[in-house]
This record gives structure tokens, C-alpha cells and sequence, in this order.
């Protein structure tokens, strides 16, 4: 019984801990810096670099599956596409005919991206900003809002993610 208890922990604690790193990196008043802050104390010095690195690699993962995502939508997004990236897109589709193509190309582009030493990332653009002081009036939302078409893929992600309840009481528990 005990093990089961263990394993159902894990199981909803360890999404909800990616979930909440995740929204944490995206909040420009804390970014990786908090994660290193309170992994140190948590794993201390020499393991909280892999548990740091690996919430970097999450985050990563996930601007990069919305990239795909982004650039195989037809319509443009709520934050709205770069000139460039339109025009690319609708370069390729006139050239290539059809929509399998044009998913390969997308697919090679984000490989070339993830591969390319000299390519740095939005993500890592938004990182390497200086992070915003702690205020009370601040709200993430706006700020996500006002940036959208500096960062549009991590205010998509930022949008999606910061959206996801975290409370575990049930909501017939928390209304009635």
C-alpha cells in the first residue's frame, strides 16, 4: 500500500513540479534563476545543476514542439507571425506542392536550429535578459502581452501553460 501511495505521488507531483518550472522559467522576474535558487537548497550545489539543466531541456523541448507547431498552422497565432518566417513559409509551400513536403521542410528547420551552435534560441534570448524587479502590481499576463511579438512562441507556451489551474482540491470542494 505504502508503494502505491509512493507511486501515485510521483506520478501527479512530478507533472505538477515540470508544470510549475516551466511557468517559472516563463516569469520574467524570476526565470532560471529562482530554479537554481531553491534546486541548490533543495538537491544542493553538484545535483542541482543536472535538475537546473533538465528544467532547461523541458522548457527547450517545449518552445521547440510549438515552433513545429506554429510554423504547420495555417492561420496565424493570437501573438501573430514574423514577416520573415511568413514569408519563408509561404515560399516553401509555393515551391513544394504538397503539405507533407512543407512538414518535412518545417521538421528540418527546427533540426538545424537545435543543431546549429551558432544559433541561439529566443528562449535563450529571454534567458539571458536582465530579470524584471519584484513588484507587487506586476502582472505576467500583461507583460507576456506587451512582448508577444518580440518572443511570439514563448507567449504562446507562456500563454498555454500560465492558463493550467494548479490547485488539487476538486472544484465541487472549493465552491460548495
Amino acid at each position: 500500500m505504502t508503494q502505491n501511495m509512493i507511486q501515485k505521488h510521483e506520478h501527479y507531483w512530478g507533472v505538477l513540479h515540470r508544470v510549475m518550472t516551466v511557468a517559472t522559467i516563463l516569469d520574467p522576474k524570476y526565470k532560471l534563476k529562482l530554479i537554481g535558487f531553491y534546486f541548490d537548497s533543495l538537491f544542493g550545489k553538484p545535483d542541482s545543476e543536472f535538475h537546473i539543466k533538465r528544467a532547461f531541456n523541458l522548457c527547450h523541448d517545449l518552445v521547440n514542439e510549438y515552433t513545429l507547431k506554429f510554423k504547420m498552422s495555417e492561420g496565424s497565432s493570437s501573438y501573430g507571425e514574423s514577416a520573415s518566417s511568413s514569408s519563408s513559409l509561404r515560399l516553401a509551400k509555393s515551391i513544394c506542392r504538397s503539405k507533407k513536403q512543407v512538414e518535412r521542410l518545417s521538421i528540418f528547420d527546427a533540426y538545424v536550429n537545435e543543431t546549429n551552435p551558432t544559433y541561439k534560441s529566443k528562449l535563450d534570448a529571454y534567458l539571458e535578459e536582465k530579470i524584471l524587479p519584484n513588484t507587487i502590481d506586476f502582472d505576467i499576463f500583461i507583460w507576456w502581452k506587451a512582448n508577444g511579438s518580440k518572443y511570439p512562441i514563448l507567449a504562446w507556451v507562456a500563454r498555454d501553460v500560465l492558463a493550467i489551474p494548479v490547485s488539487t482540491v476538486a472544484s465541487e470542494s472549493a465552491f460548495s
